[in-house]
């Protein structure tokens, strides 16, 4: 028995929301501890942009969805990386002198690049390798199915 995974719009409205923002609630939060507003206000216009765009996209070609769920992917590795570059220092010496700071979570700025590449990338080859062995068949959309069904 194989799984289906139904593309109803509440689906893909949550497989986006949750991939992007919780992809970006760290960046979010280290910004707003660190008052470093510009930054906010960045990472939630990208995210918003990004899932307006997703969504809007897999409900046009729900049989893409692999494929867009990995350009999200690319899109959110993107920002992580190119935040964590440009304001991870500024962060982290803010975050230091903090009521927050906890040594234990401090980490160099190479090693936290190659923690969220890794991560990403993991992922970004998961989802090619279901797309191209068929894994989870996509349901249309609206087509009234439960999300997990037996063929």
């Amino acid at each position: 028995m194989r799984c289906r995974m139904d593309l109803s719009k509440n689906n893909v409205y949550g497989s986006f929301g949750g991939t992007i923002f919780g992809c970006v609630a760290w960046l979010l939060c280290f910004s707003v501890m660190t008052g470093d507003w510009p930054s906010s206000f960045f990472i939630l216009a990208a995210a918003i942009a990004m899932f307006v765009i997703a969504t809007k996209a897999c409900l046009r070609r729900p049989q893409h969805y692999y494929q867009i769920v990995r350009w999200v992917l690319v899109g959110v590795t993107g920002l992580n990386l190119t935040l964590i570059n440009l304001r991870y220092p500024t962060w982290i010496e803010t975050y230091r002198k903090s009521p927050f700071y906890e040594s234990a979570n401090d980490m160099l700025l190479w090693k936290l690049n190659l923690l969220v590449f890794g991560l990403f990338g993991m992922l970004f080859i998961v989802l090619t390798f279901m797309e191209q062995r068929g894994k989870i068949p996509l349901n249309p959309i609206g087509d009234g199915k439960s999300a997990l069904h037996g063929e």
